[in-house]
């Protein structure tokens, strides 16, 4: 059984650390401290279009969020599937939680992203994104 914290013994206690205190010899600070997102968690002040942008039958869903710049940009979700989609002007796909696979037009290889990472689509262009399992939710930034 699991003692509560602070009532290990100093034994105990300095057992417990020995692997964390290898590791910090051994590497910088740096390679072991966890990546913050800087993906919001919310919007203030904005309109939101409450119709729903409703694609492929219903797996890509999204609302259009209206800024008092005049910036917008799309929340949405992305079920399981693959899709291909045409920009008009150039995009930023922010995935805020779940993970895709996609390839731009034109690109030869495909890459993968997951929470808290981005890729950016040329105007007059396009992309495939693949969700294996799961809901991809994203953030669309019109650039």
């Amino acid at each position: 059984m699991l003692a509560a914290p602070g009532r290990r013994g100093g034994a105990a206690r300095r057992n417990l650390l020995r692997p964390l205190r290898a590791i910090l010899r051994t590497r910088t600070s740096a390679t072991i401290l966890p990546v913050m997102s800087t993906l919001p968690t919310q919007f203030a002040g904005v309109t939101v279009v409450t119709k729903a942008n409703i694609y492929f039958g219903g797996k890509v869903v999204s609302h259009t969020v209206l800024f008092s710049d005049s910036t917008k940009k799309t929340l949405g979700l992305i079920f399981a599937g693959s899709f291909h989609f045409n920009t008009d002007a150039p995009e930023r796909m922010e995935i805020v939680a779940g993970a895709c696979r996609v390839k731009l037009d034109g690109a030869a290889e495909t890459r993968d992203y997951a929470a808290g990472q981005h890729f950016d689509v040329p105007g007059k262009s396009g992309f495939t994104i693949e969700v294996a399992n799961g809901v991809c939710e994203y953030i669309c930034s019109f650039l």
